[in-house]
Parts: C-alpha cells; sequence; structure tokens
C-alpha cells in the first residue's frame, strides 16, 4: 500500500490498482522495479465525475512510470490514446489511501 494526498496505490504480484480524488486506475501484472528503484507498468485509468453512461466509463491504457526511494515513490501516469500526462503524484509506503471523490 502506497498513499498520497491525491493518489493512492495498492500492489501485488497479480497487478494493482490506484485511486485519484476523482477516478481510478488498473495496474497489469508485468510491472516491475529495477535495482535502480525505477517503477514501471502498464494498465488502464478512468476519470470519475459526471453524468455516467450505461455503457460505464470508458477506459484509457495509461503508462505509469516513476521512481521508489525507501519509502517513497513519485508517479507519472501518461494516458497513451489521449497523450496526456499526469503528476509527479508523491506517495509514501503505508500512506493514506486516497477515496474516490468528485466534487
Amino acid at each position: 500500500m502506497w498513499g498520497g494526498t491525491q493518489v493512492s496505490l495498492e500492489l501485488t504480484r497479480s497487478g494493482g490498482t490506484l485511486t485519484y480524488l476523482c477516478g481510478t486506475g488498473t495496474i497489469d501484472s508485468t510491472w516491475t522495479v529495477d535495482p535502480d528503484g525505477h517503477f514501471t507498468a502498464t494498465g488502464l485509468h478512468y476519470f470519475g465525475g459526471g453524468p455516467i453512461s450505461i455503457e460505464g466509463r470508458p477506459p484509457h491504457p495509461a503508462r505509469y512510470v516513476g521512481e521508489v526511494e525507501d519509502n517513497d515513490l513519485t508517479l507519472m501516469v501518461t494516458l497513451t490514446d489521449l497523450g496526456q500526462t499526469f503528476g509527479p503524484y508523491r506517495l509514501v509506503r503505508g500512506g493514506p489511501s486516497v477515496s474516490e471523490i468528485c466534487f
């Protein structure tokens, strides 16, 4: 578990989930952290808020990159289909969980 003020992340060997203040994401099982602490992963991002169609929120393919140093993780999220990048987000191992609350 990693948490911060804007994002929380739960990683397992089979993948992971992210919760943003207004959205969610998934991480595929192929995530890695190399010996230098560089984190890389792919998955999906879902925007939150607003009206939701019957089909639900459309997923956007995402690339997650970051760096782990001790108990800190700096994370950037790029939506590869839209060319949008979010972050950097600062997370702490064992930090607070974020709820998907949209205002």
